[in-house]
């Protein structure tokens, strides 16, 4: 089920399709797509997902993520997928996701969204920014 899925159908599929998938661990066709899409780099990923080496690793060989690291990429995609709905070009999604912001207390969406928290208040965010207001 999983290997079928697209960054852009898992990030709008129902909660427990999501789960299902990230306990099967996401395939790292996902990363490649992102890279190609948005012009991420695996520079973008390390830290975040895993680090540098196993992300290479992963991805020369073509295995699946943990299910850490498929939870990682699942929010991820989630915010990618949000703030395409607000920027409209991957370049300026990128770019945003990859910058510091001073509402974000000088951090960027990437190192928040290591955590649970982080990523809720990077969707916060973004919300305020598709409906237009800003607190």
């Amino acid at each position: 089920m999983a290997s079928a899925l697209s960054p852009e159908k898992f990030a709008k599929d129902h909660a427990d399709h999501q789960l299902a998938a990230v306990e099967a661990g996401l395939p790292v066709k996902m990363l490649r797509v992102l890279m190609r899409d948005y012009g991420f780099t695996i520079g973008d990923f390390a830290e975040f997902i895993a680090s540098r080496r196993t992300l290479e690793r992963r991805i020369a060989d073509g295995e699946r993520l943990t299910v850490e690291e498929s939870e990682r990429l699942g929010r991820l995609l989630r915010m990618v997928d949000l703030a395409m709905e607000v920027f409209k070009q991957p370049a300026r999604t990128r770019d945003w996701l990859r910058n510091t912001h001073w509402f974000l207390k000088d951090r960027s969406p990437l190192e928040l969204m290591r955590t649970e928290n982080g990523g809720r208040l990077v969707e916060e965010q973004l919300l305020q920014l598709k409906w237009g207001f800003f607190a």
